[in-house]
C-alpha cells in the first residue's frame, strides 16, 4: 500500500515526462560547477583529461515545479584553444588576464549572470537533447 508520504520514494524508468529546456536564448546564471574529474580522452586512448560541468539555471519551471537547467561539459583548461575559455570570458565579460590564464578559480563563477543559447538535437530513441551551443555575456552581469 502506497501512502502520500511513500510517493517520494517511488521510482520509475522515467522518460515519458521529461521536458527539455526550450530552444532559444535564455538568461541563465550558473547554478553549479561540478568538481573536476578525470575522464578517458576519446581522441587519445590511454590518456585522461580533467573535465568539469557548468549547470545553468534558465529561469523556467518544469511541469514538476523544479527549476529547469542545462549543462555543458568542458575540458578543465584556460588554454586559448580550450572549449571552456571563450565561455569563461563571456561569463566575466572580458578577456582573461595573463595571470588569470595561469591561475583561475572557476568557483567564483557560480551565481554569475550569463546567457545561454540552447539548441535541440534529435535523439535516436525519440525526443531531443537540449544543448548549450553558446554562452554570452549578460546585460545584468556585475563587473568581475
Amino acid at each position: 500500500m502506497v501512502t502520500t508520504n511513500d510517493e517520494q520514494w517511488m521510482v520509475s524508468a522515467g522518460g515519458g515526462d521529461f521536458v527539455p529546456v526550450p530552444e532559444g536564448l535564455h538568461e541563465a546564471p550558473i547554478k553549479e560547477i561540478t568538481p573536476p574529474v578525470l575522464e578517458d580522452d576519446r581522441y587519445n586512448p590511454g590518456k585522461q583529461k580533467k573535465k568539469v560541468i557548468f549547470i545553468y539555471e534558465v529561469g523556467q519551471k518544469a511541469p514538476n515545479g523544479e527549476e529547469m537547467t542545462v549543462r555543458r561539459k568542458y575540458t578543465f583548461s584556460t588554454n586559448p584553444k580550450s572549449n571552456m575559455r571563450p565561455d569563461v570570458e563571456a561569463i566575466i565579460g572580458r578577456k582573461l588576464t595573463a595571470e588569470e590564464e595561469g591561475n583561475f578559480d572557476i568557483r567564483g563563477l557560480v551565481d554569475r549572470a550569463c546567457k545561454v543559447l540552447v539548441k535541440h538535437t534529435p535523439r535516436e530513441e525519440g525526443g531531443v537533447w537540449a544543448n548549450v551551443s553558446q554562452v554570452l555575456t549578460s546585460d545584468n552581469a556585475a563587473p568581475f
